[in-house]
């Protein structure tokens, strides 16, 4: 990797963290303020949540696939509504924790997120990038997509659902790894600094999910 490249990223990874940190503050407002809220709750019904995730795969679809063609502008409006419908989907979940739980949560995605940036950070500076994980997290997402589908249609026992969480957690957290070093190394064609920080939401938000579920008795 070209180090004045590494340095280069500088002000786009600043710009990236500045969204990431209003995705995450845009969200917590909306768990805050859907709790104990009725109409919030009409929006966790099937109909309503299939729309939403729906919506929410078409936005991600279109950022990537329409690049070239939406601009920053474009893509900084669509970060948007993928940010407020993941939300709102956040909210049906976190709605039936205590808020121990949640800051429990968000304090071990706190420490994973950390332990993974400091990891890309250090591997970037020593001129290692990890696209060697593309293939590998793309399978690992596949088998665990198969694998929800599976328990959905045949309910398993408690372990092997924590297991299946577990996984997620793997998955994901690995996924902060090689999202944020992609940042960093790649310079044929390098995410956009929306696009970074749509990746970065997802697997933050994936995570906490995950997290959240695991420690439900």
């Amino acid at each position: 990797m070209n180090q004045n490249h590494f340095r280069a990223r500088g002000p786009a990874l600043t710009q990236m963290y500045a969204l990431l940190t209003a995705q995450i503050a845009t969200a917590a407002f909306i768990v805050k303020r859907s709790k104990n809220s009725e109409q919030y709750k009409k929006l966790c019904k099937p109909a309503p949540f299939i729309l939403n995730s729906l919506l929410v795969l078409i936005a991600i679809v279109t950022m990537y696939a329409m690049r070239k063609f939406l601009g920053v502008g474009g893509q900084l409006a669509l970060l948007a509504v993928v940010t407020v419908l993941i939300a709102l989907q956040l909210q049906c979940l976190t709605n039936k924790f205590s808020e121990e739980a949640i800051i429990h949560a968000m304090v071990t995605v706190g420490q994973v997120f950390l332990a993974m940036t400091i990891t890309a950070f250090a591997l970037a500076a020593m001129g290692i990038d990890t696209s060697f994980l593309a293939l590998a997290l793309l399978f690992g997402f596949l088998l665990l997509v198969l694998w929800g589908i599976v328990l959905m249609v045949w309910p398993a026992s408690r372990k092997l659902w924590t297991s299946y969480l577990v996984v997620g957690c793997v998955l994901f957290s690995a996924s902060i790894l090689f999202n944020t070093n992609d940042f960093l190394t790649n310079t044929e064609d390098p995410p956009t600094v929306p696009e970074a920080a749509m990746n970065m939401y997802i697997d933050l938000i994936a995570l906490f999910q995950r997290v959240l579920l695991i420690q439900d008795k």
